[in-house]
């Protein structure tokens, strides 16, 4: 549901497209699954912790950061964590 699609990351591993067309089109796939993501959304315990994971390393650009801005503004009580290094 949150992985940038295939396209998107062949545009910009081949630089295609530069960090901003990157969000751009990542913002567009997210809202275009948004209900799906609502659905996912309302059925999170705010009493639970839930964590997303990214084989990114730590400190990259990376849709996880992209992802949190986007479920901050429906769900502000999920809070944005830190990257951890592994």
């Amino acid at each position: 549901m949150f992985a940038p699609d295939r396209a998107i990351l062949n545009d910009i591993k081949s630089g295609k497209i530069d960090r901003d067309g990157y969000i751009k089109r990542y913002r567009d796939q997210l809202r275009k699954v948004w209900p799906n993501i609502k659905v996912w959304l309302d059925g999170l315990d705010p009493e639970e912790d839930l964590t997303l994971c990214c084989w990114e390393k730590a400190g990259d650009f990376c849709h996880r950061n992209l992802v949190i801005k986007f479920v901050e503004k429906y769900r502000p009580d999920c809070l944005g964590g830190t990257d951890i290094k592994a």
